[in-house]
Protein backbone atom coordinates (compact mmCIF):
# COMPACT_ATOMS: atom_id res chain seq x y z
CA UNK A 1 0.00 0.00 0.00
CA UNK A 2 2.83 2.42 0.83
CA UNK A 3 4.58 1.68 -2.48
CA UNK A 4 1.42 2.33 -4.47
CA UNK A 5 0.89 5.62 -2.64
CA UNK A 6 4.47 6.69 -3.40
CA UNK A 7 3.97 6.08 -7.09
CA UNK A 8 0.76 8.09 -7.04
CA UNK A 9 2.43 11.04 -5.33
CA UNK A 10 5.35 11.00 -7.75
CA UNK A 11 2.95 10.98 -10.67
CA UNK A 12 1.22 14.07 -9.33
CA UNK A 13 4.41 15.96 -8.50
CA UNK A 14 5.20 17.39 -11.98
CA UNK A 15 1.65 18.67 -12.32
CA UNK A 16 1.82 20.29 -8.88
CA UNK A 17 5.12 21.97 -9.71
CA UNK A 18 3.79 23.23 -13.07
CA UNK A 19 0.62 24.63 -11.54
CA UNK A 20 2.48 26.27 -8.70
CA UNK A 21 5.08 28.07 -10.83
CA UNK A 22 2.88 29.45 -13.59
CA UNK A 23 -0.12 31.31 -12.29
CA UNK A 24 -1.85 32.53 -15.45
CA UNK A 25 -5.15 34.37 -15.23
CA UNK A 26 -7.83 33.28 -17.66
CA UNK A 27 -8.11 35.57 -20.72
CA UNK A 28 -4.99 37.49 -19.66
CA UNK A 29 -2.82 39.22 -22.26
CA UNK A 30 0.58 40.92 -22.19
CA UNK A 31 1.79 43.45 -24.74
CA UNK A 32 5.59 43.81 -24.72
CA UNK A 33 6.98 46.94 -26.44
CA UNK A 34 10.72 47.08 -27.06
CA UNK A 35 11.12 50.80 -27.74
CA UNK A 36 14.56 51.68 -29.12
CA UNK A 37 14.05 55.43 -29.45
CA UNK A 38 17.08 56.11 -31.67
CA UNK A 39 17.23 59.41 -33.58
CA UNK A 40 13.47 59.20 -34.19
CA UNK A 41 12.98 60.16 -30.55
CA UNK A 42 16.02 62.42 -30.24
CA UNK A 43 15.09 64.58 -33.22
CA UNK A 44 11.29 64.38 -33.33
CA UNK A 45 10.03 62.85 -30.09
CA UNK A 46 8.20 60.15 -32.06
CA UNK A 47 8.51 57.41 -29.44
CA UNK A 48 7.00 59.70 -26.82
CA UNK A 49 4.09 60.49 -29.13
CA UNK A 50 3.34 56.78 -29.51
CA UNK A 51 3.45 56.43 -25.72
CA UNK A 52 0.84 59.22 -25.61
CA UNK A 53 -1.36 57.03 -27.82
CA UNK A 54 -0.85 54.08 -25.48
CA UNK A 55 -2.05 56.12 -22.53
CA UNK A 56 -5.40 56.81 -24.24
CA UNK A 57 -6.18 53.13 -24.82
CA UNK A 58 -9.12 51.62 -22.98
CA UNK A 59 -8.26 48.07 -21.86
CA UNK A 60 -9.33 45.87 -18.97
CA UNK A 61 -7.36 44.73 -15.93
CA UNK A 62 -6.53 41.47 -17.66
CA UNK A 63 -4.26 43.28 -20.15
CA UNK A 64 -0.66 44.10 -19.23
CA UNK A 65 1.27 46.70 -21.24
CA UNK A 66 5.00 46.77 -20.48
CA UNK A 67 7.65 48.85 -22.23
CA UNK A 68 11.43 48.89 -22.24
CA UNK A 69 12.95 52.23 -23.31
CA UNK A 70 16.49 53.06 -24.41
CA UNK A 71 18.54 53.58 -27.54
CA UNK A 72 18.12 57.37 -27.85
CA UNK A 73 20.60 60.12 -27.03
CA UNK A 74 17.69 62.28 -25.83
CA UNK A 75 14.22 61.35 -24.63
CA UNK A 76 11.97 64.34 -25.10
CA UNK A 77 8.99 63.47 -22.88
CA UNK A 78 7.64 61.43 -19.96
CA UNK A 79 10.84 62.00 -17.91
CA UNK A 80 12.45 58.95 -19.53
CA UNK A 81 16.15 58.69 -18.63
CA UNK A 82 18.59 59.08 -21.54
CA UNK A 83 21.29 57.14 -19.70
CA UNK A 84 19.45 54.02 -18.64
CA UNK A 85 17.34 51.13 -19.85
CA UNK A 86 13.99 51.60 -18.17
CA UNK A 87 10.98 49.34 -17.78
CA UNK A 88 7.49 50.77 -17.51
CA UNK A 89 3.97 49.51 -17.02
CA UNK A 90 0.98 51.30 -18.52
CA UNK A 91 -1.95 51.22 -16.10
CA UNK A 92 -5.12 53.32 -15.98
CA UNK A 93 -3.75 55.90 -18.39
CA UNK A 94 -0.46 56.33 -16.50
CA UNK A 95 3.11 55.41 -17.37
CA UNK A 96 4.59 53.83 -14.24
CA UNK A 97 8.33 53.22 -13.89
CA UNK A 98 9.01 49.68 -12.65
CA UNK A 99 12.80 49.62 -12.72
CA UNK A 100 15.90 51.33 -14.16
CA UNK A 101 18.91 49.36 -15.38
CA UNK A 102 22.38 50.47 -16.47
CA UNK A 103 22.41 51.67 -20.05
CA UNK A 104 22.82 48.92 -22.61
CA UNK A 105 22.81 48.36 -26.35
CA UNK A 106 19.27 47.74 -27.62
CA UNK A 107 20.83 46.41 -30.81
CA UNK A 108 22.25 43.53 -28.79
CA UNK A 109 20.43 40.20 -28.47
CA UNK A 110 21.11 39.98 -24.74
CA UNK A 111 19.20 43.21 -24.05
CA UNK A 112 16.06 42.04 -25.85
CA UNK A 113 16.30 38.53 -24.46
CA UNK A 114 16.60 39.81 -20.89
CA UNK A 115 13.56 42.08 -21.31
CA UNK A 116 11.40 39.25 -22.64
CA UNK A 117 12.55 36.83 -19.94
CA UNK A 118 11.80 39.41 -17.23
CA UNK A 119 8.46 40.27 -18.80
CA UNK A 120 7.24 36.69 -19.19
CA UNK A 121 8.17 35.90 -15.58
CA UNK A 122 6.52 38.99 -14.11
CA UNK A 123 3.53 39.29 -16.46
CA UNK A 124 2.56 35.72 -17.42
CA UNK A 125 -0.48 35.61 -19.68
CA UNK A 126 -2.46 33.34 -21.98
CA UNK A 127 -1.67 35.52 -25.01
CA UNK A 128 1.39 37.67 -25.74
CA UNK A 129 2.37 40.23 -28.34
CA UNK A 130 5.83 41.70 -28.93
CA UNK A 131 6.27 45.03 -30.73
CA UNK A 132 9.74 46.05 -31.93
CA UNK A 133 9.80 49.86 -32.27
CA UNK A 134 12.44 51.78 -34.25
CA UNK A 135 14.11 51.89 -37.65
CA UNK A 136 14.19 48.77 -39.78
CA UNK A 137 16.67 48.02 -42.53
CA UNK A 138 15.21 44.88 -44.06
CA UNK A 139 16.62 41.36 -44.10
CA UNK A 140 20.29 42.25 -44.43
CA UNK A 141 20.41 45.04 -41.85
CA UNK A 142 17.87 44.08 -39.20
CA UNK A 143 15.93 46.23 -36.74
CA UNK A 144 16.34 48.48 -33.67
CA UNK A 145 19.34 50.70 -34.40
CA UNK A 146 20.70 52.01 -31.09
CA UNK A 147 21.79 55.62 -31.47
CA UNK A 148 24.02 55.38 -28.38
CA UNK A 149 26.00 52.46 -29.81
CA UNK A 150 26.89 53.65 -33.31
CA UNK A 151 23.44 52.59 -34.58
CA UNK A 152 24.18 48.93 -33.96
CA UNK A 153 21.14 46.84 -34.86
CA UNK A 154 19.55 43.50 -34.07
CA UNK A 155 20.36 41.30 -37.06
CA UNK A 156 18.01 38.44 -37.80
CA UNK A 157 20.53 36.07 -36.23
CA UNK A 158 20.59 38.20 -33.07
CA UNK A 159 16.80 38.39 -33.03
CA UNK A 160 16.68 34.60 -33.05
CA UNK A 161 19.29 34.46 -30.27
CA UNK A 162 17.22 36.88 -28.15
CA UNK A 163 14.04 34.84 -28.50
CA UNK A 164 15.92 31.64 -27.68
CA UNK A 165 17.49 33.26 -24.60
CA UNK A 166 14.08 34.50 -23.39
CA UNK A 167 13.08 30.85 -22.96
CA UNK A 168 9.39 31.61 -23.55
CA UNK A 169 7.12 28.72 -22.55
CA UNK A 170 4.93 29.17 -25.65
CA UNK A 171 4.80 30.99 -28.94
CA UNK A 172 3.89 34.66 -29.06
CA UNK A 173 0.48 35.32 -30.56
CA UNK A 174 1.97 38.22 -32.56
CA UNK A 175 5.35 39.69 -33.31
CA UNK A 176 4.90 43.18 -34.74
CA UNK A 177 7.52 45.34 -36.40
CA UNK A 178 6.81 49.05 -36.12
CA UNK A 179 9.87 49.52 -38.28
CA UNK A 180 10.56 49.86 -41.99
CA UNK A 181 11.04 47.05 -44.49
CA UNK A 182 10.59 44.03 -42.21
CA UNK A 183 7.77 42.09 -44.00
CA UNK A 184 10.29 39.81 -45.67
CA UNK A 185 10.51 36.10 -46.30
CA UNK A 186 13.79 36.07 -44.40
CA UNK A 187 12.15 37.54 -41.27
CA UNK A 188 9.21 35.17 -41.72
CA UNK A 189 11.60 32.23 -41.87
CA UNK A 190 13.16 33.19 -38.53
CA UNK A 191 9.95 34.21 -36.74
CA UNK A 192 7.93 31.09 -37.62
CA UNK A 193 9.43 29.25 -34.62
CA UNK A 194 8.47 31.98 -32.14
CA UNK A 195 5.07 33.42 -33.07
CA UNK A 196 1.75 32.50 -34.64
CA UNK A 197 1.32 35.74 -36.61
CA UNK A 198 3.58 38.54 -37.75
CA UNK A 199 2.62 42.12 -38.61
CA UNK A 200 5.13 44.15 -40.62
CA UNK A 201 5.53 46.46 -43.61
CA UNK A 202 7.29 45.80 -46.87
CA UNK A 203 7.68 49.56 -47.27
CA UNK A 204 9.05 52.33 -45.08
CA UNK A 205 6.86 53.20 -42.08
CA UNK A 206 5.84 56.88 -41.83
CA UNK A 207 7.37 58.79 -38.93
CA UNK A 208 4.16 58.65 -36.87
CA UNK A 209 4.37 54.87 -36.80
CA UNK A 210 1.50 52.55 -36.03
CA UNK A 211 -1.67 53.39 -34.09
CA UNK A 212 -0.92 52.29 -30.51
CA UNK A 213 -4.37 52.98 -29.14
CA UNK A 214 -5.74 50.66 -31.83
CA UNK A 215 -3.04 48.03 -31.19
CA UNK A 216 -3.86 47.90 -27.48
CA UNK A 217 -7.62 47.82 -27.91
CA UNK A 218 -7.55 45.27 -30.75
CA UNK A 219 -5.25 42.96 -28.78
CA UNK A 220 -7.45 43.38 -25.69
CA UNK A 221 -10.52 42.25 -27.64
CA UNK A 222 -11.79 38.68 -27.59
CA UNK A 223 -11.44 38.11 -31.33
CA UNK A 224 -9.43 35.50 -33.18
CA UNK A 225 -5.85 36.42 -34.03
CA UNK A 226 -6.56 37.03 -37.70
CA UNK A 227 -9.41 39.43 -36.88
CA UNK A 228 -7.17 41.26 -34.39
CA UNK A 229 -4.41 41.55 -36.98
CA UNK A 230 -6.81 42.98 -39.56
CA UNK A 231 -7.96 45.65 -37.09
CA UNK A 232 -4.35 46.67 -36.47
CA UNK A 233 -3.61 46.85 -40.21
CA UNK A 234 -6.74 48.89 -40.95
CA UNK A 235 -6.03 51.32 -38.10
CA UNK A 236 -2.49 51.85 -39.40
CA UNK A 237 -3.72 52.70 -42.88
CA UNK A 238 -6.38 55.02 -41.49
CA UNK A 239 -3.71 56.86 -39.50
CA UNK A 240 -1.58 57.13 -42.64
CA UNK A 241 -4.52 58.57 -44.57
CA UNK A 242 -5.24 61.10 -41.85
CA UNK A 243 -1.63 62.33 -41.99
CA UNK A 244 -1.31 62.22 -45.80
CA UNK A 245 1.16 59.32 -45.71
CA UNK A 246 -0.98 56.62 -47.30
CA UNK A 247 0.39 56.97 -50.85
CA UNK A 248 3.17 54.48 -50.36
CA UNK A 249 2.34 52.85 -46.99
CA UNK A 250 1.84 49.10 -46.69
CA UNK A 251 1.23 46.64 -43.86
CA UNK A 252 0.94 42.86 -43.94
CA UNK A 253 -0.62 40.29 -41.63
CA UNK A 254 1.36 37.06 -42.02
CA UNK A 255 0.21 33.64 -40.80
CA UNK A 256 3.44 31.99 -39.69
CA UNK A 257 1.81 28.55 -39.65
CA UNK A 258 2.14 28.68 -43.46
CA UNK A 259 5.70 29.99 -43.45
CA UNK A 260 7.34 26.62 -44.07
CA UNK A 261 5.41 26.10 -47.30
CA UNK A 262 6.21 29.65 -48.43
CA UNK A 263 9.93 29.14 -47.88
CA UNK A 264 9.83 25.80 -49.72
CA UNK A 265 8.20 27.35 -52.80
CA UNK A 266 10.63 30.26 -52.72
CA UNK A 267 13.43 27.70 -52.67
CA UNK A 268 11.96 25.96 -55.74
CA UNK A 269 11.75 29.24 -57.68
CA UNK A 270 15.28 30.17 -56.62
CA UNK A 271 16.54 26.77 -57.79
CA UNK A 272 14.98 27.23 -61.22
CA UNK A 273 16.26 30.81 -61.43
CA UNK A 274 19.72 29.57 -60.49
CA UNK A 275 19.71 27.00 -63.28
CA UNK A 276 18.34 29.41 -65.85
CA UNK A 277 20.85 32.12 -64.93
CA UNK A 278 23.61 29.97 -66.41
CA UNK A 279 21.91 30.29 -69.81
CA UNK A 280 23.11 33.06 -72.11
CA UNK A 281 21.55 36.47 -71.30
CA UNK A 282 19.20 35.14 -68.62
CA UNK A 283 21.10 36.63 -65.70
CA UNK A 284 20.67 40.05 -67.29
CA UNK A 285 16.92 39.43 -67.50
CA UNK A 286 16.80 38.45 -63.84
CA UNK A 287 18.37 41.69 -62.65
CA UNK A 288 16.16 43.61 -65.08
CA UNK A 289 13.15 41.96 -63.39
CA UNK A 290 14.48 43.15 -60.02
CA UNK A 291 14.63 46.71 -61.37
CA UNK A 292 11.09 46.60 -62.80
CA UNK A 293 9.21 44.99 -59.94
CA UNK A 294 7.83 46.66 -56.80
CA UNK A 295 10.72 47.87 -54.65
CA UNK A 296 10.67 49.30 -51.17
CA UNK A 297 12.57 51.89 -49.19
CA UNK A 298 14.86 54.56 -50.54
CA UNK A 299 15.47 53.94 -54.24
CA UNK A 300 16.85 56.71 -56.40
CA UNK A 301 19.92 57.76 -58.33
CA UNK A 302 21.60 59.38 -55.33
CA UNK A 303 20.93 56.86 -52.58
CA UNK A 304 20.81 53.57 -54.44
CA UNK A 305 18.33 50.96 -53.21
CA UNK A 306 17.28 49.38 -49.92
CA UNK A 307 17.52 46.07 -51.86
CA UNK A 308 14.06 44.84 -50.85
CA UNK A 309 11.74 43.70 -53.67
CA UNK A 310 8.27 42.19 -53.65
CA UNK A 311 8.50 38.39 -53.81
CA UNK A 312 5.44 37.78 -55.98
CA UNK A 313 5.98 40.74 -58.28
CA UNK A 314 9.65 39.87 -58.85
CA UNK A 315 8.89 36.35 -60.03
CA UNK A 316 5.95 37.71 -62.01
CA UNK A 317 8.34 39.99 -63.90
CA UNK A 318 10.75 37.07 -64.27
CA UNK A 319 8.02 34.79 -65.59
CA UNK A 320 6.71 37.41 -68.04
CA UNK A 321 10.22 37.69 -69.43
CA UNK A 322 10.57 33.93 -69.84
CA UNK A 323 12.96 33.34 -67.00
CA UNK A 324 10.59 30.66 -65.74
CA UNK A 325 9.84 29.54 -69.26
CA UNK A 326 7.64 26.44 -69.44
CA UNK A 327 7.56 26.12 -65.65
CA UNK A 328 4.39 28.04 -64.86
CA UNK A 329 3.46 25.68 -62.04
CA UNK A 330 6.53 26.68 -60.01
CA UNK A 331 5.58 30.36 -60.14
CA UNK A 332 1.85 29.76 -59.63
CA UNK A 333 2.57 27.53 -56.63
CA UNK A 334 4.63 30.34 -55.13
CA UNK A 335 1.75 32.79 -55.58
CA UNK A 336 -0.61 30.35 -53.90
CA UNK A 337 1.83 29.97 -50.98
CA UNK A 338 2.08 33.77 -50.65
CA UNK A 339 -1.72 34.09 -50.58
CA UNK A 340 -1.98 31.47 -47.83
CA UNK A 341 0.84 33.02 -45.78
CA UNK A 342 -0.47 36.59 -46.16
CA UNK A 343 -4.21 36.53 -45.42
CA UNK A 344 -4.43 40.32 -45.27
CA UNK A 345 -2.47 43.30 -46.53
CA UNK A 346 -3.27 47.00 -46.83
CA UNK A 347 -1.92 49.70 -49.13
CA UNK A 348 -3.11 52.81 -50.92
CA UNK A 349 -4.34 50.90 -53.97
CA UNK A 350 -1.53 52.17 -56.21
CA UNK A 351 0.87 49.35 -55.34
CA UNK A 352 1.12 45.85 -56.81
CA UNK A 353 2.85 44.35 -53.78
CA UNK A 354 1.63 40.97 -52.50
CA UNK A 355 2.59 41.38 -48.84
CA UNK A 356 6.04 39.84 -48.50
CA UNK A 357 9.39 40.89 -49.95
CA UNK A 358 12.90 39.44 -50.17
CA UNK A 359 16.46 40.69 -50.46
CA UNK A 360 17.93 41.30 -53.92
CA UNK A 361 21.23 43.23 -54.29
CA UNK A 362 20.13 45.90 -56.77
CA UNK A 363 22.69 48.22 -55.19
CA UNK A 364 25.72 45.97 -54.88
CA UNK A 365 27.67 45.65 -51.64
CA UNK A 366 29.78 42.49 -51.51
CA UNK A 367 30.03 42.46 -47.69
CA UNK A 368 26.25 42.83 -47.39
CA UNK A 369 25.68 39.97 -49.82
CA UNK A 370 28.09 37.74 -47.91
CA UNK A 371 26.36 38.57 -44.60
CA UNK A 372 23.01 37.75 -46.17
CA UNK A 373 24.25 34.43 -47.58
CA UNK A 374 25.31 33.50 -44.04
CA UNK A 375 21.62 33.62 -43.00
CA UNK A 376 20.96 30.56 -45.23
CA UNK A 377 17.21 31.14 -45.53
CA UNK A 378 17.25 29.36 -48.88
CA UNK A 379 20.20 27.21 -49.92
CA UNK A 380 19.28 27.58 -53.58
CA UNK A 381 19.01 31.37 -53.41
CA UNK A 382 22.25 31.60 -51.43
CA UNK A 383 23.91 29.56 -54.17
CA UNK A 384 22.54 31.96 -56.79
CA UNK A 385 23.99 34.94 -54.91
CA UNK A 386 27.34 33.22 -54.41
CA UNK A 387 27.53 32.37 -58.11
CA UNK A 388 26.68 35.84 -59.36
CA UNK A 389 27.42 38.38 -56.62
CA UNK A 390 30.32 37.04 -54.57
CA UNK A 391 32.73 36.80 -57.50
CA UNK A 392 31.92 39.80 -59.69
CA UNK A 393 34.55 41.10 -62.18
CA UNK A 394 36.41 44.17 -60.95
CA UNK A 395 34.90 46.19 -63.84
CA UNK A 396 31.60 44.47 -64.74
CA UNK A 397 30.41 47.24 -67.12
CA UNK A 398 32.80 48.87 -69.60
CA UNK A 399 32.23 51.64 -72.13
CA UNK A 400 33.57 51.48 -75.69
CA UNK A 401 33.20 55.26 -76.08
CA UNK A 402 32.72 58.27 -73.83
CA UNK A 403 29.44 59.22 -75.44
CA UNK A 404 28.36 61.56 -78.22
CA UNK A 405 25.54 64.01 -78.95
CA UNK A 406 23.64 63.76 -82.22
CA UNK A 407 22.20 66.66 -84.24
CA UNK A 408 18.82 66.42 -82.49
CA UNK A 409 20.50 66.63 -79.07
CA UNK A 410 20.19 62.98 -78.08
CA UNK A 411 23.08 61.61 -76.07
CA UNK A 412 24.29 58.09 -76.86
CA UNK A 413 26.84 55.65 -75.44
CA UNK A 414 28.06 52.16 -76.29
CA UNK A 415 29.13 49.29 -74.01
CA UNK A 416 31.16 46.13 -74.47
CA UNK A 417 29.29 42.90 -75.28
CA UNK A 418 30.50 41.40 -71.96
CA UNK A 419 28.71 44.15 -70.03
CA UNK A 420 25.32 42.77 -71.02
CA UNK A 421 25.38 40.09 -68.32
CA UNK A 422 25.55 42.73 -65.57
CA UNK A 423 23.27 45.35 -67.09
CA UNK A 424 20.07 45.78 -65.06
CA UNK A 425 18.83 49.10 -66.45
CA UNK A 426 20.02 52.28 -68.13
CA UNK A 427 18.83 55.68 -66.97
CA UNK A 428 19.75 59.18 -68.02
CA UNK A 429 20.10 62.29 -65.88
CA UNK A 430 19.11 65.76 -67.07
CA UNK A 431 20.83 68.76 -65.54
CA UNK A 432 21.56 72.40 -66.26
CA UNK A 433 24.85 74.21 -65.63
CA UNK A 434 25.20 77.79 -64.41
CA UNK A 435 27.87 80.14 -65.75
CA UNK A 436 29.99 79.38 -62.68
CA UNK A 437 29.83 75.64 -63.37
CA UNK A 438 27.20 74.78 -60.72
CA UNK A 439 25.00 71.90 -61.83
CA UNK A 440 21.29 71.57 -61.09
CA UNK A 441 19.86 68.08 -61.61
CA UNK A 442 16.32 68.22 -62.96
CA UNK A 443 15.35 64.60 -63.39
CA UNK A 444 16.38 61.04 -64.01
CA UNK A 445 14.50 58.82 -66.43
CA UNK A 446 14.83 55.57 -68.36
CA UNK A 447 13.17 56.71 -71.61
CA UNK A 448 15.99 55.43 -73.79
CA UNK A 449 16.26 53.80 -77.23
CA UNK A 450 18.07 50.49 -76.61
CA UNK A 451 20.01 48.59 -79.27
CA UNK A 452 21.20 45.49 -77.42
CA UNK A 453 22.64 43.86 -80.57
CA UNK A 454 25.19 46.65 -80.88
CA UNK A 455 25.06 47.61 -77.17
CA UNK A 456 24.26 51.21 -78.12
CA UNK A 457 21.87 53.35 -76.05
CA UNK A 458 20.42 56.75 -76.91
CA UNK A 459 18.41 59.10 -74.65
CA UNK A 460 14.91 60.02 -75.76
CA UNK A 461 14.29 63.23 -73.81
CA UNK A 462 11.36 65.14 -75.32
CA UNK A 463 12.09 68.55 -73.82
CA UNK A 464 9.60 68.30 -70.91
CA UNK A 465 10.42 68.01 -67.21
CA UNK A 466 8.53 68.53 -63.97
CA UNK A 467 7.92 71.99 -62.52
CA UNK A 468 6.01 73.12 -59.46
CA UNK A 469 4.46 76.62 -59.61
CA UNK A 470 6.83 77.47 -62.45
CA UNK A 471 9.93 76.28 -60.59
CA UNK A 472 11.83 73.36 -62.05
CA UNK A 473 12.34 70.57 -59.54
CA UNK A 474 14.15 67.27 -59.39
CA UNK A 475 12.07 64.13 -59.80
CA UNK A 476 12.82 60.44 -60.10
CA UNK A 477 10.12 57.95 -61.18
CA UNK A 478 9.50 55.23 -58.60
CA UNK A 479 6.54 53.19 -59.84
CA UNK A 480 3.64 53.53 -62.21
CA UNK A 481 0.37 51.90 -63.08
CA UNK A 482 -2.06 52.59 -65.92
CA UNK A 483 -3.39 55.69 -64.19
CA UNK A 484 -0.67 56.83 -61.81
CA UNK A 485 3.00 57.77 -61.77
CA UNK A 486 4.64 57.91 -58.35
CA UNK A 487 7.72 60.12 -58.20
CA UNK A 488 10.15 61.14 -55.53
CA UNK A 489 11.94 64.33 -54.56
CA UNK A 490 15.40 63.82 -53.03
CA UNK A 491 16.18 63.34 -49.36
CA UNK A 492 19.62 63.54 -47.77
CA UNK A 493 20.73 60.32 -46.16
CA UNK A 494 24.03 58.82 -45.07
CA UNK A 495 25.32 55.28 -45.16
CA UNK A 496 23.77 54.32 -41.83
CA UNK A 497 20.66 52.16 -42.04
CA UNK A 498 19.07 54.25 -39.32
CA UNK A 499 18.35 56.90 -41.94
CA UNK A 500 15.59 54.84 -43.60
CA UNK A 501 12.47 56.94 -43.19
CA UNK A 502 9.66 58.35 -45.18
CA UNK A 503 10.55 60.51 -48.16
CA UNK A 504 8.61 63.19 -49.96
CA UNK A 505 6.56 61.56 -52.66
CA UNK A 506 3.66 62.60 -54.84
CA UNK A 507 1.33 61.14 -57.45
CA UNK A 508 0.55 62.44 -60.92
CA UNK A 509 -2.76 61.26 -62.31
Amino acid sequence: MRRALSVFLIALLPLAIFCGCINIKKNSKTLFIYMCGSNLETKQGLAGKNIDELLTASVGDDVNIVIETGGAATWRSHNIDNNALQRYEVKDGSLNLIESLPNGNMGDSETLGDFLKWGSENYPAERDMLVLWDHGGGSAKGVCFDENYSFDSLTLTELKEALDAANLNKKLDFITFDACLMATIEVVSVMRDYADYMIASEEIIPGGGMDYKAICEAFASDGESEAIGKKICDAFMEKCKNTGKDIYSTLSLINLANAESLVEHFNECAAYMNRMSETKNYFSRIIAAAKRCEKFGIENTFDGSANMVDLGDFFGEAWDNHIIEGEDDIYLSLLDAIDKAVPYTVNSGERSNRGVSFYYPITYDKAEVEDYVALSVSEEYSEFLKNHYCDVPEVPIEFTDKGSISENGAFSISLTKESYAYLAAIDFMLFTTDSDGTRHILCTNNDIDKDYDNMNFKSNFRGVTLALSGHRMYCSPLSNTTDFLTFETPVIVNSNAEQFKDTDKAILQ
